[in-house]
């Protein structure tokens, strides 16, 4: 009788295990799938930066002091803002954008236009809406 209790408490445990790990590998792929699609989603939503930005300029407008109103970004996230090299970065909903080395940035929450040819750029000081240029 002690023999059976063994062997069903063996197999019982090689079940288990078993179980486990198919529930491991399972979770392990869901996971690594996840991160896939999350990886593509922000370079999706990156993409969607990519080009020429240009807003028109007012002279004495205070957001724009010292910058010539067009950003650039590029896909390997450099650009420039007014002129000025700069990288950038999407974080938590927001771009950030960095310019003198890194120094200093400026983050804007950001939506774009149905058709993505117009961006607006919202932070503390306003906002400011830009069109996409062809050149």
């Amino acid at each position: 009788m002690k023999k059976i209790y063994i062997l069903v408490g063996a197999v019982l445990l090689l079940v288990l295990v078993i179980m486990c790990w198919f529930f491991i590998f399972q979770y392990y792929d869901f996971a690594q799938n996840l991160g896939k699609k999350s990886e593509e989603a922000a370079l999706q939503e990156s993409s969607r930066f990519i080009g020429t930005w240009e807003t028109d300029f007012i002279e004495g407008d205070t957001r724009l002091i010292g910058y010539n109103g067009i950003l650039i970004f590029h896909g390997d996230k450099t650009g420039s803002i007014g002129g000025l090299p700069s990288t950038w970065e999407l974080k938590e909903g927001q771009v950030i954008i960095y310019y003198y080395e890194g120094i200093s940035s400026v983050t804007y929450d950001y939506s774009f236009s149905e058709e993505e040819t117009h961006l607006t750029l919202t932070n503390s000081n306003g906002f400011l809406e830009y069109f996409k240029s062809e050149g």
